[in-house]
C-alpha cells in the first residue's frame, strides 16, 4: 500500500492538516460545532453576514464618494469637508466589524468585545452624521441621496440595538 506524502511535510497528510488549520474560512467554526454536537445560537449566520455587510457597505460608500460622487448629497464645501472627516472612523468601524465576524465564526470570546467596539463606533458615527443633517436641514430634501443617507443613519442605530443584546445573551456560548 502506497501512502501519499504531502510536499509540505515528511509525514503523510500532515501538510494538508497544517494548511487546513490555518485557513480562515468564514464558517470553519460552524463546521467544528456540527462535529461536536453543540448547537450554535439562533441567528449566528445572520449576525456574521450583517457584520460583513457593514464592512462591504463602508468600503463601497467611500469608493463611490471619492470616485464618482454619486452618494454625495450636496456639492457645498462645508458638507464635503464634513464628509471627508469620516473615512478613518468608518475604516475603524469596518475593521471592528470584520474582526468581530472572524472571531464570531471561530467562536472566540473576543467576538463579544469586538461587537461592543463596532457598536460603539456605529452609534458615534450615527450621532455625528444625524446631528449634522438635523442642524443643516438636510432631511428636508428627500432625493435619492438623502434617502440613502437616512438609511445609513438608521442602520447606524439599528446595528448596535441588535448586536449588543445578541452578544450579551450568547456571551457564554462564546466562552466569556
Amino acid at each position: 500500500m502506497k501512502v501519499s506524502v504531502s510536499p509540505y511535510s515528511k509525514r503523510p497528510q500532515e501538510g494538508y492538516r497544517r494548511i487546513r488549520a490555518k485557513s480562515c474560512r468564514l464558517f470553519d467554526a460552524l463546521e467544528f460545532l456540527a462535529s461536536t454536537g453543540e448547537k450554535a445560537p439562533a441567528g449566528l449566520t445572520v449576525v456574521i453576514a450583517w457584520l460583513w455587510l457593514t464592512v462591504a457597505w463602508s468600503a463601497t460608500y467611500w469608493i463611490l464618494f471619492f470616485a464618482t460622487g454619486v452618494v454625495q448629497t450636496s456639492s457645498d464645501t462645508a458638507y464635503l469637508d464634513f464628509e471627508r472627516a469620516f473615512p478613518v472612523a468608518d475604516a475603524w468601524l469596518a475593521f471592528a466589524s470584520a474582526w468581530c465576524a472572524i472571531n464570531c465564526a471561530r467562536r472566540r470570546p473576543q467576538a463579544v468585545s469586538w461587537a461592543l467596539v463596532a457598536s460603539g463606533a456605529s452609534v458615534y458615527l450615527g450621532c455625528m452624521d444625524t446631528l449634522y443633517n438635523l442642524e443643516h436641514g438636510k432631511y428636508a430634501s428627500l432625493d435619492a441621496g438623502m434617502i440613502l443617507e437616512m438609511l445609513i443613519n438608521l442602520s447606524s442605530f439599528a446595528s448596535p440595538a441588535i448586536l449588543i443584546p445578541y452578544f450579551w445573551r450568547n456571551r457564554r456560548w462564546f466562552g466569556t
